[in-house]
C-alpha cells in the first residue's frame, strides 16, 4: 500500500512538472501573439493583422499537435495557475478543460422540456443578488430563439433595438457581455457584473467533464443529489476514469448517463481552454485534442 502511494505521488510530481513546462512554452507563444497584436493595433494594418494571426496560430497548432495531454495532466495542470514575468510584464497563465462548465445554450434550450431549469437559474441569479433575475433569464431566452418576439415583453428582445445583434445562439463570452451590458442599461443593476459567468458557463460543447467541474457547477447540475456526495466529487484527489466510479447509486448513475439539463456528463476531455492575462489584456483560446486538433474560439478582451 505504501509503495502504491509513493508511486502515485511520484506520478503526480511528474505530471505537475511536465504541465508547468508546457504552460511556460505556451506562454511564450501567446505572448508573441499579444505583442504582435499590440503593434498591429498601433499601426492599424488590418491585412497584416490577418496574415500574422494566421501564421502564429498555424505555428501554435503545429506545436500543440506534438503534445499528448491526457485527463490526468489536465486535472492537475488546471490547479496550478502560473505567474511569469516577461518583458517587465506580469503574465498569469491558466488552463482547464473546455468542458469544465455548463453550456448556456443547451441549458436554455432544455428549459422548454424541463421547467426545473428555469427554477434553478432563478435561484442561481438570486444567490448572486440580481435585482431582476427573471428579466435576465428572459434576455437569455430571447437571444437563444431566432424570432423577434419577446417572451414576456419586447424589452427583452435585444435585436429590436440593436438590428446587428446576433440571435439564435450565444456565441462566446464577448456576445454574452453584450447581453450583460444590455441588462445593466435597462435595469441599472450593477450586481450583474459580480456574477462570474466565465467560471460557470461555456458555449461550445454540451459535455461536462466532471473531473474538472467546480463545486458550483456540480451543485447546479446534480441539483437533486445530496450535498455530501456532491462535495465528495469535487474534493476528490484522483480523477474518475469511468462514470460508474461516481459515488451515486446505480439509479442515479443511469439517469445522468442519459444526460442532465441538456448536458452530457463525461470523465474525459476532448478540448482544453488556455487563458492568459497580461496587465489589463486577456487572451483565451480553445484547442481540441486528438488527430484532427485545431485552435478555435479565440478571444481578446
Amino acid at each position: 500500500m505504501y509503495q502504491n502511494r509513493k508511486r502515485t505521488k511520484k506520478r503526480h510530481g511528474i505530471v505537475l512538472f511536465v504541465t508547468l513546462a508546457l504552460l511556460m512554452v505556451l506562454t511564450a507563444i501567446v505572448t508573441n501573439f499579444l505583442e504582435k497584436q499590440s503593434k498591429i493595433k498601433e499601426y492599424r494594418i488590418n491585412e497584416t493583422a490577418k496574415i500574422n494571426n494566421i501564421q502564429i496560430l498555424s505555428g501554435m497548432v503545429s506545436f500543440l499537435k506534438g503534445l499528448q495531454l491526457d485527463e490526468e495532466m489536465i486535472f492537475y495542470g488546471s490547479k496550478i495557475p502560473v505567474n511569469l514575468f516577461l518583458s517587465n510584464q506580469e503574465i498569469l497563465v491558466t488552463f482547464n478543460s473546455s468542458q469544465y462548465g455548463i453550456n448556456i445554450n443547451s441549458l436554455i434550450k432544455a428549459m422548454k422540456e424541463k421547467p426545473v431549469v428555469y427554477d434553478l437559474l432563478l435561484e442561481y441569479f438570486r444567490q448572486k443578488e440580481l435585482k431582476y433575475p427573471e428579466f435576465f433569464i428572459n434576455l437569455l431566452q430571447d437571444t437563444i430563439d431566432k424570432d423577434s418576439f419577446g417572451i414576456n415583453t419586447d424589452e427583452t428582445e435585444i435585436i429590436l433595438t440593436q438590428p446587428n445583434f446576433h440571435n439564435g445562439t450565444i456565441k462566446n463570452r464577448t456576445h454574452l457581455n453584450e447581453i450583460i451590458n444590455y441588462y445593466f442599461l435597462a435595469k441599472s443593476d450593477a450586481n450583474i457584473y459580480k456574477v462570474e459567468f466565465e467560471k460557470m458557463f461555456t458555449f461550445d460543447t454540451n459535455f461536462i467533464d466532471i473531473n474538472l467541474a467546480s463545486q458550483e457547477v456540480i451543485d447546479f447540475i446534480f441539483y437533486d443529489a445530496d450535498n455530501f456526495t456532491k462535495k465528495e466529487i469535487f474534493e476528490k484527489e484522483e480523477i474518475f476514469e469511468k462514470l460508474d466510479e461516481l459515488p451515486f447509486d446505480d439509479n442515479y448513475k443511469n439517469k445522468i448517463k442519459k444526460g442532465v439539463l441538456g448536458q452530457n456528463i463525461t470523465v474525459h476531455s476532448t478540448a482544453i481552454k488556455l487563458n492568459i492575462k497580461v496587465q489589463d489584456k486577456e487572451f483565451s483560446f480553445n484547442y481540441t485534442l486528438g488527430k484532427n486538433s485545431s485552435v478555435y474560439n479565440i478571444e481578446i478582451y
